[in-house]
């Protein structure tokens, strides 16, 4: 089964994400985490925000910043690949 891993990068030093079989419902998910993580940082109104999206399928151990996504599996590899980009909103009230 796919399982995909869904990052919302905040600044340089947050982020809100979701992990799982849907794609749809992790993006879902991980904006849904971000509206109530993020709120008290950012002013009411719609934001339009990009997330990152891995296939994570079979990894574990897995961590991100700025410079992408890495797993343990993946040490002498280096960083996943590039994600796919996928734009949303923030409604923040």
């Amino acid at each position: 089964m796919t399982e995909y891993l869904v990052v919302l990068l905040v600044g340089m030093g947050g982020s809100s994400y979701a992990r799982g079989p849907d794609k749809q419902a992790q993006i879902d998910r991980c904006l849904q985490f971000a509206q109530s993580d993020w709120r008290g940082f950012l002013k009411p109104g719609k934001h339009e925000v990009t997330v990152n999206v891995w296939d994570v399928t079979g990894r574990t151990d897995i961590w991100w910043d700025t410079r992408g996504a890495f797993t343990k599996e993946d040490d002498t590899l280096g960083p996943l690949p590039a994600p796919e980009l996928v734009k949303g909103v923030l409604k923040v009230k």
